[in-house]
């Protein structure tokens, strides 16, 4: 009897021993998918840059958080980047770039800002939070093109994932001057390249609008026929 206490004793202590085991084991195993998920290193981010010539353009992030301590995380030149016909530069910031990759993922706030530079001098803001939410539906399309319109109906016909009114006179969209054939989930940049310097104004049920002015975008998402605002420029400073 007493040997048989003593064995159930082992056993007991033996199966305590295995749990407590498996459950630091399992710890384990979420703290280090934890850890992997925190240290995730930033993936490269696209950017969109309406400017009429080809520019050598330089860019910063910058953490704005501490005002008086305003640091520079990364930067980088990125040499003389071609404008398309439609008066867009288009670049990503962070491919193949160890620098950028030892960024990490998790210390990214709304203080974050990508400084786009020309000469020196800041032409663009953008807040790194939101380029990185819109940069991860570009896979939607298999590459970035870029068309024109010059009102509404011609708008109606575009489903390139950006679209750029050379018009004149300021102009009023909401979803219904898009094409139905924009796949769902799918990024819309709409740029302001008006021939007289005029507003696009999109309006958002039930009455907001947002104001495109002359060489400014907003970034659109589509969801369920509907579109929603994604980003826009913190600030840009005309030339």
């Amino acid at each position: 009897m007493k040997e048989l206490y003593l064995s159930c004793y082992f056993l007991h202590n033996f199966i305590n021993i295995g749990v407590s085991f498996n459950k630091n084991l399992l710890l384990s195993i979420v703290a280090l998918v934890a850890l992997s998920f925190s240290a995730q290193a930033l993936e490269p981010i696209t950017v969109v840059f309406p400017n009429s010539n080809n520019a050598e353009i330089t860019c910063e992030l910058v953490d704005y958080e501490n005002t008086g301590e305003v640091e520079t995380i990364y930067s980088k030149n990125l040499g003389e980047l071609k404008v398309n016909s439609s008066g867009i530069i288009l670049f990503t910031i962070g491919a193949n770039d160890e620098n950028w990759e030892n960024i990490s993922a998790s210390d990214v706030t709304s203080y974050y800002i990508v400084n786009l530079k020309i000469d020196g001098n800041v032409k663009a803001q953008f807040r790194l939070d939101e380029l990185i939410n819109a940069s991860a539906r570009t896979a939607n399309f298999s590459s970035f093109t870029s068309s024109e319109f010059e009102d509404s109906d011609e708008l109606r016909d575009l489903t390139s994932n950006i679209v750029v009114y050379t018009g004149e006179g300021d102009i009023e969209l909401d979803k219904n001057n898009f094409s139905d054939d924009i796949p769902n989930n799918s990024l819309v940049i709409v740029v302001n390249n008006s021939s007289d310097d005029s507003n696009i104004g999109f309006l958002f049920p039930p009455e907001n609008t947002v104001t495109v002015r002359p060489r400014e975008f907003i970034t659109l998402l589509k969801v369920g026929g509907n579109f929603y605002f994604q980003l826009q420029p913190t600030a840009f400073f005309q030339p």
